[in-house]
């Protein structure tokens, strides 16, 4: 069984926000608004509450399952400059294809961030089941 996390928030517009995530896999589960007069009724125990739902993945395969991180490491040499060219590089690895062949899938190529020193960080992820 997985633990999951609530947060309650108020939105600019006067709205109560609730997210639900799956505390193992990071996935945001349940995103929904309701208004303050509402919120005031569910916590002083008035039950059929309405909750507008936003967002729902309860079945998202991956809940309920470990997240696990793998960076890999790419020497810059005749790294493209465009950013196009360096995620066609970054896909044809034979770092990143070993990862992809072991089931990794590319959370971040890091061409959307700026890479200083003489490697490219690359983030891929996985879900594991929980022992």
């Amino acid at each position: 069984m997985t633990d999951f996390s609530m947060t309650v928030t108020r939105t600019s517009a006067g709205l109560m926000s609730f997210n639900i995530e799956d505390a193992d896999s990071g996935i945001n589960v349940l995103r929904g608004d309701m208004t303050f007069d509402s919120f005031t009724r569910l916590i002083t125990g008035v039950g059929n509450v309405r909750l507008d739902v936003i967002a729902w993945r309860g079945a998202d395969p991956r809940v309920g399952k470990k997240r696990v991180c793998l960076e890999v490491l790419l020497t810059k040499e005749g790294m493209p400059w465009t950013t196009e060219q360096q995620k066609e590089h970054i896909i044809k690895s034979p770092e990143v294809l070993e990862a992809i062949a072991e089931g990794w899938v590319m959370a971040c190529d890091g061409t959307s961030s700026q890479q200083n020193g003489k490697m490219w960080r690359v983030m891929l992820v996985r879900y594991e089941d929980i022992k």
